[in-house]
């Protein structure tokens, strides 16, 4: 899935528009962290992993969509 694609119908000016994407890209890192965690360590289980990853990326576009630059 493309990261522009993940809040279609979000209005964001550019200076927003960059940071949620830097954001979602720094997301992209703990996915792979994490699918790891789950699948070759196994310190996870599924249900944890998408627990996890879910809480994450709802706190991520949270917080980009609420800290408007002054």
């Amino acid at each position: 899935m493309e990261q522009r694609h993940l809040v279609p119908h979000a209005q964001f000016r550019p200076p927003r528009h960059r940071r949620l994407l830097a954001a979602i890209r720094a997301f992209g890192g703990m996915v792979k962290a994490a699918t790891k965690e789950w699948l070759v360590r196994e310190t996870l289980d599924r249900d944890l992993t998408e627990d996890l990853l879910v809480d994450a990326l709802l706190s991520v576009i949270e917080r980009v969509l609420l800290d408007e630059p002054q």
